[in-house]
C-alpha cells in the first residue's frame, strides 16, 4: 500500500521488485497519471483516489506494508488521524515505512547567499498552517493559476507520538546527510543526494522510520 503516492513513479518502482501494490492519493489528476504511467510502463499496479482517513474503509482490506515518502507530512493538519488510518490499513504483524524530509531542515531559511544555516521557521506546530504565495512548486519555476498553498509542521515529537498513540511499535529510526532534492541553497549534489558541501554533520536532511502492528491488535 503506498500512500499518497502522488504520480505513482515509486509505486511502479515497487511492483517492478516483485510487490503488488496500490497507490492512493487525494488528487483526481495525480491518480490518473499514476495510471498512465503504470501502463506506460507494463507494470501491474493500481490506483485509488481516496483521502488517508477514508482509505481503510474504502479499500476494505489489509496490507503487509504500508508505505509513504518524501514530502507527504507537510499537508497533513492532523498526524493522529493520519496514524490511525495507516493503523487500520495494516495486517497483524504488517509494516509501516516512512521516509520524509527532516522537520529541522524544514525550518532553515530558503533565501541566503551566504551557507549560513539560519532557523527562520517554526519546528514545533504554532496551530496554524503556514501560507506560502509563491506560486510555484517543487517541480518547476511555472506560475500556478491557484498561488496560495498551506504547509503544516511537525516535530520529532508529534511524528512519534501519532504513531506510537495509534498502537504501531517503533522498530527502526535513521537520519541523513542528504535528500533527494534542494530545500536550501548551496548544497552539492552526492551519489546519496543533495548535502551540505562542508560541516554536513551540522544538520539532519532526511529521516526513516519504521514501525510495525502487533499480531495480537484486535485492530
Amino acid at each position: 500500500m503506498h500512500l499518497q503516492c502522488h504520480i505513482g513513479v515509486d509505486s511502479i518502482s515497487l511492483a517492478r521488485l516483485g510487490a503488488r501494490v496500490v497507490g492512493t492519493d487525494l488528487s483526481g489528476d495525480a491518480i490518473a497519471t499514476a495510471t498512465s504511467l503504470a501502463a506506460r510502463a507494463g507494470v501491474d499496479a493500481s490506483f485509488v483516489q481516496t483521502s488517508n482517513e477514508d482509505a481503510p474503509d474504502q479499500l476494505g482490506r489489509q496490507f503487509d506494508v504500508v508505505y509513504t515518502t518524501v514530502g507527504v507530512l507537510a499537508w497533513l493538519p492532523d498526524l493522529a488521524t493520519w496514524a490511525r488510518a495507516v493503523e487500520r490499513l495494516l495486517k497483524p504483524g504488517g509494516l509501516f515505512f516512512l521516509y520524509e524530509a527532516h522537520p529541522m531542515v524544514m525550518t532553515l531559511q530558503y533565501d541566503r547567499e551566504d551557507n549560513a544555516l539560519v532557523v527562520t521557521e517554526p519546528y514545533f506546530r504554532a496551530g496554524e498552517a503556514q501560507r506560502f504565495d509563491s506560486g510555484t512548486t517543487y517541480a518547476s519555476d511555472t506560475l500556478l493559476t491557484n498561488r496560495t498553498t498551506y504547509e503544516w509542521p511537525h516535530s520529532l515529537d508529534d511524528i512519534f507520538t501519532s504513531i506510537l498513540a495509534a498502537g504501531l511499535q517503533i522498530e527502526a529510526f535513521h537520519e541523513y546527510t542528504a535528500m533527494p532534492w534542494e530545500p536550501i541553497p548551496n548544497l552539492v549534489k552526492t551519489p546519496a543526494g543533495y548535502a551540505l558541501a562542508d560541516g554536513n554533520e551540522r544538520v539532519p536532511m532526511m529521516f526513516s522510520l519504521a514501525a510495525r502492528k502487533q499480531h495480537n491488535s484486535s485492530r
